[in-house]
């Protein structure tokens, strides 16, 4: 026997045990006729492509991928996750491109990927229509926020096992109604599009923990939410919602509502006794976890003692905003106990968790002390401010982000002494304010703490006559600079 021949023999043997062992699908190997008649073996990579790999490289072409990226085997773009949870590794799972410089659309090829369990193109310029989606059924998350995408929420029949869904400032329409068995969803945000329908139609999403329809034309009644125990969030600014808020108590876990612009009523909040007198005990209307409130722009309050009385017991909510709410008067009410002693601010838990106070666009008249945890607060366009003896330099020195811009002290000689103690000073490098209308322009404070329009706060110090106009020194009208520059 010669040496030739035994080694052909092995060699032959090695092949055969090579790819005896290699998975079934690896090892297909299949013979086609050649224009001469000769069968040869198609190429082996071709042979163990996914049959959904085809399909993935249309739909990633078309959302604007360049097709030089494309070339070859696709099992590890990234971005792209294969397996489903039908336990085949040959299925598109995830596509996820969030944020990436994309300009194309959705394919309706995008509708053969029949496991695609996830499909994040978030913040992209990708356009398309909801409906390549239409024959998804095992979606758990879509999100395409601040996208092109267009179509209707009726687009979306067969997703029932959604999770997530987040379509927010898109130019997607429908009603919310068609939403309605999508019962397992836990996010839903659909704020800036132009989706309507009613808020009762959400009622059975009772595994819902994020909720935002703010921007839309959805109302209804906030009691049709009342059953939605796992909710966290909610956001609801100018819908044409009513109600009255005390559903909020139904909800034992959310930590943010915002229900700005909205209708909701609050006449229960503000009869509410936040101490007990005879066992000495804080209590809170609100539900326990709530962190952020929002209730600005529902002008159904007259003085801001009336709104913050019932949250003193709250020692979670750490903002609390109410702008334009049309809110008079000091800022914080008394609170008396059982020997009818004045429990002063810093005793109420919710002096001990306030971190932020939006009160602009309102009317407050006094601030006679910040809470000890106050870092924010917010009193634009309030027309005649007081702040009490120290509190405006206290918080200057500790930092504390004021805003009064717009905004007039009621003592005229607040914001004088500020200045000649020191306290703040004037940026006199170069004029940053200038008022064409009225001829003038002001320089503006150094710090950076504390927010003031120049010719509200101290005209006559910070602001003079512009080159061409002439004035007696430019003094301040209703705290306005300007009325005494003439041509």
């Amino acid at each position: 026997m010669s040496r030739q021949w035994i080694l052909h023999v092995l060699v032959s043997l090695f092949c055969i045990t090579g790819r005896s062992e290699r998975p079934a699908h690896y090892a297909r190997v299949l013979a086609t006729e050649g224009p001469d008649g000769i069968e040869s073996d198609r190429d082996e990579a071709e042979a163990e492509r996914c049959p959904q790999e085809e399909s993935l490289r249309t739909v990633l072409k078309n959302l604007g991928i360049a097709e030089a990226k494309l070339q070859g085997d696709l099992r590890n773009f990234p971005g792209v996750s294969w397996g489903s949870g039908n336990g085949d590794s040959c299925a598109v799972g995830w596509i996820d491109f969030p944020g990436r410089d994309l300009g194309g659309a959705l394919h309706p090829e995008i509708s053969k990927l029949t496991e695609l369990r996830r499909l994040d193109l978030d913040d992209t310029n990708v356009t398309g229509s909801l409906d390549v989606l239409a024959n998804h059924t095992q979606l758990r998350r879509l999100s395409l926020r601040h996208t092109r995408v267009t179509g209707r929420l009726e687009d979306l029949p067969k997703a029932k096992h959604l999770q997530i869904l987040d379509l927010s400032g898109t130019k997607v329409t429908g009603d919310v109604a068609a939403l309605a068995n999508a019962t397992e969803l836990g996010f839903l945000g659909l704020s800036n599009t132009a989706v309507f329908g009613e808020l009762e139609s959400l009622a059975k999403l009772e595994w819902l923990e994020e909720l935002d329809l703010s921007e839309t034309s959805v109302s209804g009644e906030l009691k049709s939410l009342e059953n939605l125990n796992d909710l966290r969030e909610l956001d609801l600014a100018n819908l044409k919602v009513v109600g009255n808020a005390s559903v909020m108590a139904e909800w034992p876990k959310i930590e943010r509502i915002d229900l700005s612009g909205t209708q909701v009523e609050f006449d229960l909040f503000q009869q509410f006794e936040p101490y007990k007198m005879w066992d000495s005990e804080w209590q809170c209307p609100l539900p326990p976890a709530l962190r952020f409130l929002d209730v600005s722009s529902t002008p159904q309050f007259s003085q801001a003692k009336d709104l913050l009385r019932p949250f003193a017991g709250c020692g979670k909510l750490a903002t609390l905003k109410a702008a334009g709410c049309g809110l008079s008067g000091p800022l914080w009410p008394e609170i008396r106990n059982v020997f009818d002693d004045i429990r002063p601010i810093d005793e109420w838990p919710l002096s001990q968790a306030l971190s932020v106070l939006d009160f602009a666009r309102n009317n407050v008249t006094v601030v006679a002390k910040l809470p000890g945890s106050c870092r924010t607060l917010v009193l634009t366009g309030n027309p005649h401010v007081s702040f009490g003896a120290g509190v405006m330099e206290k918080a200057i020195k500790e930092m504390v982000f004021i805003d009064v811009r717009n905004a007039t002290f009621g003592n005229l000689s607040e914001a004088t002494d500020l200045l000649d103690a020191g306290v703040v000073k004037a940026n006199d490098i170069a004029r940053t304010v200038f008022n064409q209308t009225h001829g003038f322009a002001c320089y503006d404070l150094m710090s950076t703490s504390l927010q003031v329009s120049p010719d509200y706060f101290a005209a006559d110090r910070l602001c003079d006559c512009s080159p061409g106009w002439k004035g007696s020194g430019v003094m301040s009208w209703m705290r306005r600079a300007g009325c005494l520059c003439g041509r």
